[in-house]
């Protein structure tokens, strides 16, 4: 089976029954290409015995994704940021879209903070791409869930160096 092939079996990871055009809070991940190591680097001082405390250096493109990030709503109306957390080959945020002041979807507004972080760094260009082709969202369907992933994107700073791919 050749690439476009594969490209065109890819499993659909919407669910069926949702309509996405709905208001509603997404958390969502997107990485960097080939999971490289260009967004920020974390690194760690000890508070006491049991606890750590992490430093998250941004680079130009962990700054770039900050920024656009804070200002999604002056490209968006009616789109918000929750929580958010650039981490060296990935960044994860909870996004808030509210459907009476625009129709645009998710899937949109990725692409486009995509497309602007890409033009504004020094790098990239359509020959040295800096994220992977799509990314992950899951649907927000409780407050309890709500709360559980704002805890994960809070701590995954913490947890980097339990990751599986920290110093690779």
């Amino acid at each position: 089976m050749d690439k476009k092939d594969r490209l065109y079996n890819r499993k659909n990871p919407r669910l069926d029954d949702f309509d996405y055009t709905k208001g509603s809070a997404f958390f969502i991940t997107v990485c960097a290409k080939d999971r490289a190591f260009i967004f920020s680097d974390i690194t760690y001082s000890e508070i006491g015995l049991t606890d750590i405390s992490p430093v998250n250096d941004l680079t130009e493109y962990g700054q770039l994704i900050k920024e656009s990030l804070e200002n999604i709503n002056t490209f968006f109306p009616g789109v918000y940021i929750d929580e958010y957390v650039v981490m060296p080959n990935h960044f994860h945020f909870i996004i808030f879209v509210d459907r009476i002041k625009t129709s645009v979807s998710v899937s949109s507004i990725v692409g486009r903070l995509k497309s602007v972080i890409s033009k504004k760094s020094s790098a990239g260009t359509k020959s040295n791409k800096i994220f992977q082709r799509s990314f992950y969202d899951r649907i927000i369907r409780s407050d309890e869930e709500l709360y559980h992933l704002r805890r994960y994107i809070i701590d995954n700073p913490k947890k980097w160096a339990f990751d599986e791919y920290y110093n690779k």
